[in-house]
């Protein structure tokens, strides 16, 4: 009678450890998303890329985009990887990207939990 009780405390000690250990993982993500829109503006005399990204996110130290990929025409120009996002709603980043009237600039702003998006701009056009 003893070991019957002892395992059915075992069997739901078990259960109750498996059922904390999935709420935990599947709340985390739960508000997660990837960033609502990116807007690219290219001044060609200086080369400056402006990228602004929409990510509305509760804290940007915890949630934020992790990775900006830059590609032109095809070719991949530059990755930044980041740890944090400097604005809960909205924000705007510059780089110094060379590229020339034809070229296509990609820009691909990835979540650090989950989603991304992607815009592109066509110079000269």
């Amino acid at each position: 009678m003893i070991k019957a009780r002892k395992k059915r405390t075992e069997v739901s000690l078990l259960v109750a450890v498996i059922f904390l250990a999935m709420t935990f993982l599947l709340s985390t993500p739960a508000s997660a998303h990837g960033p609502k829109s990116v807007d690219l503006k290219y001044e060609a005399a200086t080369q400056t890329l402006s990228v602004t990204i929409v990510h509305s996110v509760k804290n940007p130290a915890t949630h934020y985009i992790k990775k900006i990929l830059i590609s032109v025409s095809g070719e991949k120009a530059s990755v930044y990887e980041y740890k944090s996002q400097p604005d809960k709603g909205s924000f705007t980043v510059e780089y110094n990207i060379a590229a020339k009237d034809g070229d296509t600039i990609k820009v691909k702003a990835s979540c650090n939990y989950i989603g991304s998006k992607s815009a592109t701009l066509t110079l000269g056009k």
